[in-house]
């Protein structure tokens, strides 16, 4: 048995290695970033967050504490006229527009920070507009500017201002609490991406080249044992046919739509074959019948030849064509030699695993191929007479045992027509052994044309032949052999100037024989009696009278 080839690399990706090198790297990158994101984001946040609540706290504090530096100046103002008082007033002015204008820009979007803001602010400038009204009144000596009522009014929109601030100041802590949840679920979503991370990095990693690994060993496995298979099935054909059509059946299976044929030399190496074309309406079977070897590009230069309306090669093959379809051809090697090629027609461009399998499937064929080819033409010699060209003797009685079981099987006759040529040796020394061959295998020719595709001729020996007729009766072997015996009488060859006749004993089986040692001698005493009674005529083995007429068919019965 022949070894197995080494095993394809099968692969579920189309990924090339360096891809699949670089994306573990990747994801390692991208884990170690989402690292960083998860350790340096919610630091960020809550900073960034800490800061600006810092920021807008102190500053929502520092203009209630501008505007309570106002209202102590102006009641000290108002109490001593002293304008020293004035001086927090003045300062605490300043302070608000100041800290009104930071904590708009601290705001920011925040629509809902920006409206209480602005409320603060007109509710501070409302203030101050009735500050400067009193301190008008209290510069022109007006009474009314240092009463009771005038300070209870400035007192309602200050509580109002208070209210307003600590309004603020309370969305303010809300804002810094939500941010501080927000920072706190950062770390929280960047632990889960850091471990989906981890996840998809071990699955590109570990997981996956595992798989892939495994799904590549379950291919070859299968692979493995579908081309052990085929192995030990090729080991078990008889002929070259039976291993063409092995290998045939082997590929389509292997190749679901595709057509696989198997084309071969003929006996005479001159003409390309294809038994596997069957169907009449395939333009492959009419390429074939006057098709060299040279032919198949294959087989001409000894290397895989592929074909396609799409891609036309360089040189183009007329067998890959004929198709019309995707065609692969690759030739089968044994020793150096290209004894064929397999032509696998499929519907679309073949994937590199199945270039390997028949690639392979080829290589494994080839030898079993060649030798099943020299054992059938060792055969063949083995069983054909070298001077003739017919079966040789050997050939004779296992075909005489095929047919006379055949014939009892059936309860069909069978007649043995056994054909001796006259006065042979007296040719021979005549004329010479060169043309005494040369009439033997004028006679064979003979012999094989006048007989019926079911029917066999052979050389039984020396110049004795036989004529095997099944389904004949005794009358139908007679009228053959008569027949055949005007044929040879008719014969002319060069240098021999005197005719060449023959005579023929003719027997049937169960008529004159129970089995084929007694058809043989049931024929050859037939043939005796037609040499005793002169010759060049057929003698039919059984006590009845003549076939043929004796003025046409010199037929004469013997017991």
């Amino acid at each position: 048995m022949s070894p197995l080839p080494p095993l394809p690399v099968y692969s579920d990706t189309g990924r090339t290695p360096s891809a699949r090198v670089r994306l573990p790297i990747l994801l390692l990158v991208l884990g170690v970033l989402v690292a960083a994101v998860a350790v340096w984001a919610p630091a960020a946040e809550q900073r960034a967050s800490s800061e600006r609540s810092y920021t807008l706290t102190r500053d929502a504090q520092q203009m209630l504490t501008a505007m309570l530096d106002q209202e102590t100046g102006l009641r000290g103002y108002v109490l001593t006229g002293d304008r020293r008082f004035l001086e927090p007033y003045r300062a605490g002015r300043v302070d608000v527009g100041r800290v009104e204008r930071s904590l708009f820009a601290e705001a920011g979007g925040d629509a809902q920070l920006a409206g209480l803001i602005a409320r603060s602010s007109q509710i501070a400038a409302s203030w101050q507009d009735q500050a400067q009204q009193t301190l008008t009144g209290v510069a022109h000596r007006d009474p009314a500017a240092g009463t009771t009522a005038s300070a209870l009014r400035r007192k309602a929109v200050m509580d109002r201002f208070r209210a307003s601030n600590a309004r603020l100041l309370t969305v303010i802590d809300a804002r810094r609490r939500t941010a501080l949840a927000r920072s706190e679920v950062v770390p929280v979503v960047a632990i889960l991406l850091l471990a989906a991370a981890g996840i998809a990095l071990g699955w590109a990693v570990v997981v996956r080249p595992r798989r892939r690994v495994a799904e590549e060993q379950r291919l070859a496995r299968r692979y493995a044992a579908e081309q052990h298979e085929f192995t030990e099935a090729l080991q078990m054909t008889g002929s070259e046919d039976e291993a063409n059509e092995l290998l045939e059946r082997h590929l389509e299976r292997s190749l679901p739509g595709s057509g696989v044929l198997v084309l071969r030399r003929n006996n005479s190496d001159n003409r390309l074959e294809a038994p596997g074309v069957e169907r009449v309406d395939d333009p492959l079977a009419e390429k074939l019948t006057q098709a060299e070897p040279r032919a198949c590009v294959a087989i001409r230069y000894g290397r895989r030849h592929r074909q396609s309306e799409s891609a036309q090669p360089l040189v183009a093959c007329d067998l890959c064509g004929a198709s019309g379809t995707e065609a692969t051809c690759v030739p089968s090697l044994v020793g150096g030699q290209v004894i064929g090629s397999v032509l696998v027609r499929h519907p679309e461009p073949l994937a590199p695993a199945d270039e390997v399998r028949i690639r392979d499937s080829v290589s494994q064929a080839g030898p079993v191929l060649a030798n099943l080819r020299t054992l059938a033409k060792a055969e063949r010699q083995a069983a054909t007479d070298a001077l003739t060209g017919m079966a040789n003797a050997r050939a004779v009685q296992d075909t005489l045992k095929r047919m006379t079981a055949q014939a009892m099987r059936t309860g069909d006759p069978l007649t043995a027509v056994m054909v001796d040529l006259d006065h042979f040796k007296a040719l021979n020394d005549v004329y010479g052994h060169e043309r005494g061959n040369e009439a033997l295998a004028a006679v064979g020719q003979i012999l094989k044309t006048g007989v019926r595709a079911s029917d066999f001729a052979g050389r039984y020996g020396g110049e004795e032949f036989i004529m095997l007729l099944p389904d004949t009766p005794r009358d139908g072997g007679a009228m053959l052999a008569e027949k055949v015996r005007r044929a040879i009488g008719a014969l002319v060859l060069p240098e021999i100037d005197r005719p060449i006749t023959a005579s023929f004993g003719v027997a049937t089986l169960p008529d004159n024989a129970a089995d084929a040692s007694a058809l043989i001698r049931a024929a050859d005493r037939a043939l005796y009696r037609a040499k005793a009674d002169g010759r060049d005529r057929v003698v039919a083995a059984a006590q009845i009278e003549r076939v043929i007429p004796p003025s046409t068919a010199s037929v004469s019965p013997v017991t």
